[in-house]
């Protein structure tokens, strides 16, 4: 929808988060809309309304039938009944990142989804575009909102003249988004956000929403997931890329701890700073897609040396000597634990995991840990007991200390405290890991201030030690 469509339209923004924010500069910026309301079920974090609009506060209600347009923030689900009712009753419901597409019909846009290293890759491929002759703005979930690249009071001239735009894209978007790519990657799939979307398939069905948008071209995808794989079975237009040695030929690949190309060592993984081989996949998704957009990328992957890691994405913090502090307070499904235990392979860990409740499958982690044990785990509310139960109950804490915490500064102490035990005990240095496995609502406004908060825990540790 075009901002000049709300024209003499009774507007409401749901939800007051990084889009909905945004939606509303833009609004106020363009001033399209006659009414323009902004509606929260609650005012917490809401400190400031842009302008003159207006604030709602309550649950969402058939008092939505009020208005003619919807713009529905990602976290609020697009089969809320009270969406499902104002839908029935005339009203629109439009998603934010669609009013970028119709206001730049013409922008290039590379999307990325996935269920774990959609942000890192997105953000590699911004990277690597930017030192090429081309440039590129990241945007969508992580970055600049991309209806926010329409208000010039927040973006740069070079951010609204960049050739591309990189925009990473979560299933919250992606299941009602109206807009053309230009190119999709898509490099992990697992079960994710099932309270949200209802069921697995539901989700799934979101992720591959990536062909519709990219209307039949290249979508590529992680060869190295085979849950993926399977997905994409039946559909011409995905692309693998990352092919095991064997059948990769001279294409970007991973082997072992290495990516090659053309019968050559491209990156080795020392010469980068990101944890673990997935990392590693991550960066051959984004130099593969460099050929697709016309860009050479064997010159480019020298510049992966220089790549800054992503805040909370096993982020390394400065903390009492003789361990390790790890922020992967990104990690809000098992998977994504097993994925940073992974990366720290052959390391003592105590591990800190817990959040908000919603089902998640901790087997995988289970599994790992019969290989790998654990020499600590520290548990957070809310869910920190259930998970404790489940993986105990498959012996796989057998051989390490366990405890409850009851805030995040308590989980920090007490694993500072197994891990000196540790450190003691084997002589070698231990990781702290946090890598909670689960969303971080109820006690966090979201991943990014938890994390926020285990560093400032550190710091105050580090100044009792």
């Amino acid at each position: 929808m075009k901002l000049a469509q709300l024209a003499k339209k009774q507007v409401v923004v749901l939800g007051y988060g990084r889009e909905g924010q945004a939606t509303a500069r833009v609004l106020a910026q363009y001033k399209t809309a006659t009414d323009v309301s902004v509606w929260v079920e609650s005012t917490e974090s809401t400190t400031h309304i842009e302008g003159s609009v207006s604030l709602i506060s309550r649950p969402f209600d058939d008092g939505l039938c009020e208005f003619d347009i919807a713009i529905r923030s990602p976290g609020i689900p697009v089969s809320h009944p009270a969406l499902i009712a104002f839908q029935q009753a005339g009203g629109e419901v439009v998603n934010p990142s669609s009013i970028f597409f119709s206001e730049r019909p013409d922008a290039k846009v590379i999307g990325v989804t996935g269920s774990k290293g959609k942000s890192t890759t997105s953000s590699v491929l911004a990277h690597l575009i930017n030192q090429s002759s081309q440039s590129a703005v990241l945007a969508g979930n992580i970055g600049r909102p991309l209806v926010g690249l329409l208000d010039p009071t927040v973006t740069s001239s070079a951010e609204r003249s960049a050739d591309l735009v990189v925009a990473e894209l979560s299933s919250y978007q992606l299941c009602d988004l109206v807009g053309e790519l230009t190119l999709s990657l898509i490099t992990r799939l697992f079960p994710e956000h099932i309270d949200w979307h209802g069921s697995v398939e539901s989700y799934y069905a979101a992720k591959m929403r990536m062909f519709d948008l990219t209307q039949n071209q290249a979508v590529l995808v992680n060869a190295r997931d085979p849950i993926l794989m399977a997905e994409v079975e039946s559909r011409p237009a995905a692309i693998p890329v990352n092919l095991w040695p064997e059948r990769a030929g001279p294409a970007p690949h991973r082997e072992n701890a290495d990516i090659w190309a053309e019968g050559q060592v491209w990156l080795r993984e020392s010469d980068w700073s990101l944890a673990g081989r997935h990392n590693l996949d991550n960066a051959v998704m984004a130099l593969s897609a460099l050929a697709y957009l016309g860009i050479e990328p064997q010159p480019l992957a020298p510049t992966l040396s220089r790549f800054k890691p992503l805040a909370h994405r096993l982020e390394r913090l400065d903390g009492p000597k003789g361990i390790g502090w790890i922020n992967d307070s990104i990690a809000t499904t098992p998977h994504a634990t097993k994925a940073a235990l992974e990366a720290l392979e052959g390391q003592a860990i105590v591990l800190i995991v817990g959040g908000h409740e919603r089902g998640g499958d901790w087997s995988v982690v289970i599994e790992h840990l019969k290989d790998w044990p654990l020499a600590g785990l520290v548990a957070l509310p809310d869910n920190g007991a259930t998970i404790i139960e489940t993986l105990a109950s498959d012996h796989a804490l057998d051989q390490c200390a366990v405890s409850l915490a009851e805030n995040m500064t308590q989980a920090v102490a007490c694993a500072h405290e197994m891990a000196m035990t540790e450190r003691d005990r084997s002589g070698h240095e231990v990781a702290v890991l946090l890598s909670p496995g689960a969303p971080s609502f109820g006690h966090f406004q979201n991943f990014e201030q938890r994390g926020e908060a285990f560093a400032r825990a550190i710091e105050t540790l580090g100044s009792d030690h």
